[in-house]
């Protein structure tokens, strides 16, 4: 079973040389998918989650994440860490899930097998590529600055024309008592 992965956190204020850009997701899924198919009953993944640069997953029993697993950008890569075309295959194991089971450890080796063998370097751009030189095209929706809420920009705007209106009651009072003292001194 695929759950959907929580939103990903915003990013710090570096930007990578490379992306992924949004809509990746059934792509991301086509790399694991002999393995979601083979997952026993008791066992599921979560994900993808797409960041910036890098595609999440967690392997899950119940409500526990047993182990993440990155596919982070393969110039990132430490030694000893599986590669595939594109990324760097990290794996964590959850500190408080104990001892990984023998059917967990053989998911995530099918999963890094499943990568390494489905990856064709389809994910990245260059971030070059995504920005044209003369800013026709909208940055992608992760790098963007965030649109606020739309009720909070109504009732921002509902504010400013109240004051806008005030300040033209106010206008109006003094002009109409301005008048009424001119015709009493004459």
């Amino acid at each position: 079973m695929v759950e959907a992965a929580p939103a990903p956190a915003s990013t710090t204020g570096q930007q990578p040389e490379r992306v992924i850009p949004p809509g990746r997701e059934d792509a991301a899924r086509e790399l694991l998918r002999p393995v979601l198919d083979q997952t026993p009953a008791q066992l599921s993944w979560l994900g993808p989650q797409i960041e910036v640069d890098r595609i999440k997953w967690w392997l899950m029993r119940g409500d526990s994440a047993q182990v993440i697993l990155v596919l982070a950008p393969r110039e990132l890569a430490v030694a000893d860490e599986p590669l595939s075309h594109s990324f760097a295959i990290q794996v964590a194991w959850a500190p408080s899930a104990g001892s990984p089971s023998a059917v967990e450890r053989e998911l995530v080796d099918a999963a890094i097998a499943s990568v390494q063998a489905r990856d064709t370097g389809q994910f990245y751009l260059v971030l070059l590529d995504v920005f044209s030189a003369d800013g026709s095209q909208q940055p992608l929706p992760y790098l963007a600055k965030p649109a606020d809420d739309p009720a909070h920009v109504h009732r921002v705007w509902a504010l400013k024309l109240a004051g806008v209106g005030l300040l033209w009651l106010f206008a109006l009072g003094v002009a109409i008592r301005g008048r009424g003292r001119g015709r009493r001194k004459a």
